[in-house]
């Protein structure tokens, strides 16, 4: 997942940089202390897509209306664009 791995000890003198790299081009930075991650720097944007990712699949309600949504399609219950315009 990450796409680079910097030591905690030597984060410091690197941060600016690093927070440069992921909010311009996404790069995600693992950040580690005595070899084991302890976080990872991502994008704003990122985070806020993982968390609502998160909230929606923990709602049962919500998954089930994606999933009868799902069934839907599936049986070819499509609207066409037209259809959404009623005059």
């Amino acid at each position: 997942m990450p796409d680079q791995t910097v030591d905690l000890y030597d984060l410091e003198p690197r941060m600016s940089d690093l927070v440069s790299q992921c909010e311009i081009t996404g790069i995600r930075t693992r950040i580690t202390r005595d070899g084991r991650a302890i976080a990872i720097l991502i994008t704003a944007d990122e985070h806020l897509a993982l968390t609502q990712t998160v909230e929606i699949a923990s709602n049962p309600e919500t998954m089930a209306a994606i999933d009868e949504a799902r069934r839907e399609a599936a049986a070819g219950n499509l609207l066409e664009p037209e259809d959404l315009f009623v005059e």
